[in-house]
């Protein structure tokens, strides 16, 4: 696999004697300065700090506001520090700054021959096909639609599953070995290890999860380090979402044969030789490693407020994961034998309170609450089965092919879906423009209506100011006992 820039050996590619000093201050300097140009690296002989001096604070707190506002430099003559503590200040911000994905982890710094002192450093950027600041709006959209769907009540492990999850189950590896910057990686669904790594750790962070890097040189490969209450466990995305024989995804899958694994564990899994890019811990917990998802390679779906998962022969509920809750009445075939598989390739979403899966020739819906089980779509053509589903704000999409883990083409599914409750202007969500239509509707502005199925919250067959005010105190976090946001039969 492609391994990363960032975490590469110190590269020196440029050492240029001026004999001048650089205009970073307004006092007349005349000692001899030396330009060079450096890459942030990740060695195994690189110690980690916890702390620096306390000129190193000052420098290390300026880079980082030189990178936030993508600056061309930063001076620091007044707080000089030698270029070993400059370059670990640099190495320790693009391991622990993923939202500075746009730096390439190149950079130049200036220091006086006299004493070693640096006292001037310049970031290389990468160069996008839109300006930067255009760029950071689009990490900035994509990565909070993503942390939209973490629940702020979920414990450190089911926001761990899901995130990896969406991003195995969404996300496919990069075979051509290009894409490792978290822009191209969100905009092209695709990437290598370093993406993955870098984006689930950027993730996991935002939602208050701690998180970290490993990296094996003879792999050449990255992968993360998560904690749990107060232990550390591997977690490998990138070997969870795989590729077939023909370098091709296998779509909307997500394995589990990575995720929170103990040093032990992850070795048997032939990892090897890794080492930390933060500071060093030990992963000797294995008490996940035996967890319902172990044998899925479904993503997790949460709905309603519960945790639904796909086993070998149908959806499971983890409140009760010794009994199927909705048995699959079909098995995949294996293409030119007479044969099935033993696993099965469905995919699993949950929205509007309902959870969406696959069989070999349908894509279903099913109401936990109700038990209701209704077919969206049956494959008109022969030879063919679908492999699995995604579904992204009511749009699903599929493959059909005559084999898993090939993909000719990703197909949209536009189906009808029933009425949503709550959902007064039908774009298939529940916000605050619904709040507002509400409130129009019933002040009597033309051109606004709504039905009994989406506008009756109180379920008294009749759509008044109460139903409004429920709606409204909804979208504040209060606990209404009704399925806003669920679809209506």
């Amino acid at each position: 696999m492609k391994f990363i820039k960032k975490y590469g050996s110190i590269l020196v590619a440029l050492s240029l004697f001026l004999g001048l000093c650089l205009p970073l201050s307004a006092e007349s300097r005349t000692e001899q300065v030396t330009r060079k140009t450096c890459l942030a690296a990740a060695e195994a002989s690189l110690p980690y700090s916890l702390a620096f001096s306390e000129n190193g604070q000052t420098v290390y707190n300026r880079i980082v506001t030189c990178l936030t506002k993508g600056e061309e430099s930063a001076s620091f003559e007044d707080c000089m520090i030698s270029a070993d503590e400059l370059h670990q200040i640099v190495t320790q911000i693009s391991h622990t700054h993923q939202e500075f994905f746009y730096f390439s982890g190149v950079y130049t710094y200036y220091y006086f021959e006299e004493n070693g002192q640096t006292f001037g450093f310049e970031p290389q950027y990468y160069t996008y096909d839109q300006p930067l600041a255009e760029v950071k709006k689009i990490f900035n959209r994509e990565t909070s639609h993503i942390l939209s769907q973490v629940g702020s009540s979920w414990s450190e492990v089911e926001k761990a599953l899901f995130l990896h999850d969406y991003l195995a189950a969404n996300y496919a590896y990069d075979s051509n070995s290009e894409i490792f910057d978290l822009y191209n990686f969100l905009t092209k669904k695709k990437g290598v290890c370093q993406a993955y790594t870098d984006l689930y750790q950027y993730l996991l962070n935002k939602v208050g999860v701690e998180a970290s890097a490993v990296a094996s040189d003879s792999m050449n490969h990255t992968w993360n380090v998560v904690k749990i209450g107060e232990k550390w466990y591997h977690v490998d995305i990138t070997w969870d979402d795989p590729l077939s024989q023909d370098q091709q995804d296998y779509y909307g899958v997500a394995r589990h044969d990575f995720f929170l694994l103990s040093d032990q564990a992850i070795r048997e899994r032939e990892h090897s030789d890794w080492y930390w890019i933060t500071e060093e811990q030990v992963c000797d917990d294995p008490s996940f490693e035996q967890a319902y998802w172990k044998d899925s390679i479904a993503p997790v779906a949460v709905c309603g407020g519960k945790w639904y998962y796909i086993g070998n022969n149908g959806i499971y509920c983890t409140e009760n994961p010794a009994a199927v809750l909705l048995p699959f009445d079909q098995k995949w075939s294996v293409a030119g034998a007479p044969a099935y598989f033993s696993i099965a390739f469905s995919g699993l979403a949950s929205f509007g309170g309902l959870l969406f899966y696959n069989t070999p020739s349908e894509i279903r819906f099913f109401d936990p609450v109700s038990g209701k089980t209704e077919t969206l779509y049956t494959l008109p053509e022969e030879g063919s089965q679908i492999f699995g589903l995604t579904m992204s704000d009511g749009i699903i999409q599929y493959v059909a092919e005559s084999t898993p883990g090939k993909i000719s083409e990703i197909k949209t599914l536009k189906v009808n879906l029933p009425d949503m409750l709550g959902d007064i202007n039908g774009d298939l969500a529940v916000n605050t423009k619904d709040a507002v239509s509400f409130g129009r509707m019933l002040a009597g502005w033309s051109g606004i209506s709504c039905s009994l199925k989406t506008g009756d919250i109180d379920g008294d067959q009749a759509v008044n100011v109460k139903d409004c005010v429920l709606l409204k105190r909804w979208l504040a976090k209060w606990n209404i006992p009704y399925r806003i946001g669920a679809f209506v039969f």
